[in-house]
């Protein structure tokens, strides 16, 4: 996945979601999501943590944020794998991650994601 707002020499304010298809995590009593992400463009590293989340849901309209336990030191296309506790949808049988990414008219950043696993 990769989200800007940046086009045409343009920043542009927007909200973006990429929403997963649901899946069961029924009898499972821990999940963890892992995956590898990079930032690059935001004004800061503190700036991306802001504007860019990982979420999760139950039921597609209540949606919790997961702390990544990583994130790059810098800005630029070093990936880093990070993980987030998922524990509190273990035995859920609908569940749905989403990649929330925002930008405004003053800067808009590149958030890249890969490799993403729940196990």
């Amino acid at each position: 996945m990769k989200a800007t707002a940046y086009s045409n020499a343009t920043n542009y304010d927007s909200e973006s979601w990429l929403i997963s298809p649901a899946f069961d995590l029924t009898g499972y009593t821990t999940a963890t999501l892992k995956l590898r992400h990079a930032i690059n463009f935001f004004s800061s590293v503190d700036k991306a943590k802001e504007e860019v989340a990982v979420m999760a849901s139950t039921d597609g309209t209540n949606w919790t944020e997961l702390t990544l336990s990583s994130w790059p030191s810098s800005l630029g296309w070093t990936f880093v794998d990070t993980t987030a506790d998922m524990s509190a949808f273990a035995g859920e049988s609908n569940v749905q991650i989403a990649f929330r990414y925002t930008s405004t008219a003053a800067k808009a950043g590149t958030w890249e994601v890969e490799k993403v696993s729940i196990e």
